[in-house]
């Protein structure tokens, strides 16, 4: 048989082993590509149907988010307008006003406005000495959904206008949580010792605000402030 020269030749029409295993190599990947469509066919003859729904799906999902945000974003400008205008007018002396825009969003609101709303609401129950309707709209905030902070400003409006008439062991019961945020340590701390005070257990509250003191990120401020409540019981 004739062997080429050139022991690299891939181009030799003389039939070298060079050449013969060349051409067999790319017979078999020849071979491999067309087994290799064959089952992409397959798979997609057998899937197609799952394939462009799943695609559908992230489509429709696509859009779906866009136009929910869109739309929420829309909500919050509304309901933020709503709750600007009711504000406006409380602050300008004219309740009865306010208290339209309070009422819509405190029925329809579909953000944290729903919440600050009654909120709002309760405070002008309290002006017309209406403390029933006050404190079920607090409780309402309290036993809802709302934001954590909209639901610790409720809990502590709600035990403040209760302090004469609450039991001790509940208005400490709703504190507790809050003694333990450093947002609120300051008011409830406030209220829990009062109440401790109220019961002559002025050692509870001393150890109360001793725990106090020690939370972290505690500002300068409220450090202050505790601080000027715990001489005040020690005296």
């Amino acid at each position: 048989m004739f062997k080429s020269k050139d022991k690299n030749c891939k181009s030799c029409d003389k039939g070298c082993s060079s050449c013969q295993r060349y051409q067999e190599k790319a017979l078999e990947l020849e071979v491999d590509e067309e087994l290799r469509q064959d089952k992409l066919n397959e798979f997609w003859k057998k899937y197609r149907y799952i394939i462009c729904g799943a695609i559908f799906l992230v489509l429709a999902i696509t859009a779906a988010t866009e136009i929910y945000q869109t739309w929420w974003a829309k909500v919050r400008l509304s309901e933020s307008d709503t709750f600007e205008q009711g504000v406006v007018a409380a602050y300008s002396g004219d309740y009865e006003k306010s208290r339209p825009y309070f009422q819509q969003l405190a029925k329809d609101g579909k953000t944290g406005y729903r919440y600050l709303a009654q909120i709002e609401l309760a405070g002008l129950a309290l002006q017309h000495n209406d403390k029933e309707q006050a404190l079920s709209l607090l409780k309402a905030v309290m036993d809802s959904s709302a934001p954590k902070a909209l639901r610790s400003v409720a809990t502590l409006s709600y035990v403040g206008n209760q302090m004469d008439t609450m039991d001790s062991a509940q208005a400490l019961s709703l504190l507790k949580p809050l003694l333990a945020e450093t947002s609120f340590v300051v008011p409830a701390s406030q209220l829990a010792v009062a109440v401790y005070m109220k019961s002559d257990q002025k050692d509870q509250a001393k150890a109360l605000l001793d725990q106090a003191l020690k939370l972290p990120d505690l500002t300068a401020e409220a450090k202050n402030k505790l601080e000027t409540l715990q001489t005040m019981i020690g005296q």
